[in-house]
């Protein structure tokens, strides 16, 4: 099982559970499958949990930058984290005790005398130590500021790092253009490595360049280069692409979207997750469902061709 598995799971509960793009509650509705595939990706995306048992402190830090990117410092965020870090710890006492930066964090705990602040300054520890050892590719070093705890606990600092806008966008291209040299179109030499300890500084930069530039030629670039290798089993990368296909969808339009699915782009699938996911109007969606019947020899990441895709976007509707 890869990630695209994963994925497509998460995709099958979408279609089953009628997802309601409209509802703010973010609530996850009770019908997950059994074996939690969906909600991987469903606490990537929409859940209200920054900190998750199985996940590390890649979705938390991820999510705490989006949100401080688009609405600006935000402390409480940081005490929501203290407290789903004690609650896992309450939960899920063995895994607790397993988690690198779950042993960091009691390390800490006889000598830090900012309780409210353990986990998160815990985690910002672990993920330099991470971010130390990485050598794959290079880290632009404003970028490596974002592992230093001060720069996302204290509003001057988050205020004055954000306030290098030129800076911040020269080094998010940098860094997105070396993920998309050495993860999405890499040789097998390249391919080497991890991404998790520098996914969180990857998401800032794509959020962060959707924001300040959102034409820029590295979102295309990363909604429609498949990755050249099998996605792990939380699909990190997917995510990625998920989410800079939906910006450009709703920044470029459907007409010039799809033109990319008839010239190579495979995942045709994300197709069918916008149209459960966005407000799409009706138009848009028979344009998708024509391209599709233009083109019926298209084959999606899972192996599923045209015909299931239509199949599927018309059985949502229904």
């Amino acid at each position: 099982m890869c990630g695209y598995c994963t994925e497509q799971a998460y995709f099958d509960w979408l279609a089953k559970t009628k997802f309601d793009n409209t509802n703010n509650t973010n609530q996850l509705p009770p019908t997950v499958d059994e074996i939690r595939l969906a909600k991987c990706l469903y606490d990537q995306e929409q859940g209200q949990a920054l900190l998750e048992e199985y996940m590390g402190y890649d979705l938390a830090l991820s999510k705490v930058y989006e949100h401080f990117i688009h609405h600006g410092f935000d402390q409480s965020l940081l005490d929501q984290i203290q407290k789903e870090r004690i609650q896992i710890e309450q939960s899920y006492p063995r895994l607790y005790l397993k988690l690198k930066q779950y042993q960091l964090l009691r390390k800490q705990q006889k000598s830090n005398k900012k309780p409210k602040k353990l986990f998160i300054y815990a985690v910002m520890k672990f993920a330099g130590s991470e971010l130390e050892v990485f050598k794959t590719i290079e880290i632009p070093s404003l970028l490596k500021q974002l592992y230093i705890a001060k720069t996302i606990t204290n509003r001057q600092q988050w205020n004055k790092f954000i306030s290098n806008n030129n800076r911040l966008i020269e080094a998010s291209v940098e860094l997105l253009e070396r993920y998309n040299q050495w993860w999405l179109v890499g040789n097998s030499e390249q391919l080497m490595g991890k991404l998790d300890p520098i996914f969180p500084l990857l998401y800032f930069a794509l959020v962060y360049l959707m924001k300040e530039q959102p034409d820029h030629v590295l979102i295309e670039k990363i909604t429609f280069t498949d990755v050249e290798r099998c996605p792990f089993f939380i699909p990190m990368d997917l995510w990625l692409q998920r989410k800079a296909f939906i910006h450009y969808l709703q920044h470029q339009g459907v007409s010039k979207t799809l033109i990319h699915f008839t010239e190579g782009c495979d995942r045709i699938e994300m197709l069918w997750y916008a149209v459960m996911t966005c407000e799409m109007p009706e138009s848009d969606i028979k344009l998708i469902i024509q391209m599709f019947k233009e083109h019926p020899n298209l084959i999606g990441s899972h192996g599923e061709g045209s015909a299931f895709y239509i199949e599927k976007i018309q059985a949502y509707l229904a």
